[in-house]
């Protein structure tokens, strides 16, 4: 059994929701909507009338960049491979791209994945809430030994409000032969 703080679980409980289905509107209960309040948490409830807009014109770059210090779940074979506190870097590309660094995966050793780049998200802003999102991305990590090995990101959803973040993807590095299920939420420094 693994401990996760209760906003942690809120927030990936929404997001694991916001996957899931294709409607613009996520329903919690009073307690859990009460519970992220009180942590200081914020999440957009849309009433059913409201419509998502596009804002992304007025987005600047402190509504994103910078890094973003938090707690990462990495599951691997539907078993927890690593639950560590790590460090996410944002830059802002564009109006409407940002680039992600990732920290190393892993505690060390032979499992480790070097940090890597998630170029070319695409964000929105609609209501309070920035959503980045990409289907696929591919790209390559050198190792130190001047090997290379390919990785695929795919269904990444990021969303910030606040000074919080909390991302989703899908991770497939080298001839792995798993995919990884990675969480992270994190607070910007």
């Amino acid at each position: 059994m693994k401990t996760l703080r209760k906003s942690q679980y809120l927030w990936l409980k929404m997001l694991n929701e916001h996957r899931k289905s294709p409607e613009k509107t996520i329903t919690i209960s009073d307690e859990e909507y009460e519970e992220l309040i009180t942590l200081g948490k914020h999440i957009d409830i849309y009433n059913e009338t409201e419509e998502e807009h596009d804002y992304s014109d007025t987005l600047t770059n402190n509504q994103v960049e910078g890094s973003y210090t938090g707690n990462e779940v990495v599951i691997v074979n539907l078993e927890e491979s690593s639950n560590d506190t790590k460090t996410y870097e944002f830059t802002k590309v564009s109006d409407t791209s940002i680039n992600m660094t990732v920290p190393e995966i892993g505690t060390g050793g032979m499992m480790t994945i070097p940090s890597f780049q998630v170029n070319g998200i695409t964000i929105t802003k609609d209501v309070n809430n920035i959503k980045g999102n990409i289907t696929m991305y591919e790209g390559v990590i050198n190792g130190e030994d001047d090997s290379t090995k390919t990785y695929v990101i795919s269904d990444l959803i990021a969303i910030f409000n606040d000074n919080m973040v909390a991302i989703t993807y899908s991770m497939r590095y080298g001839n792995m032969p798993f995919v990884m299920k990675i969480t992270f939420i994190g607070t910007r420094k």
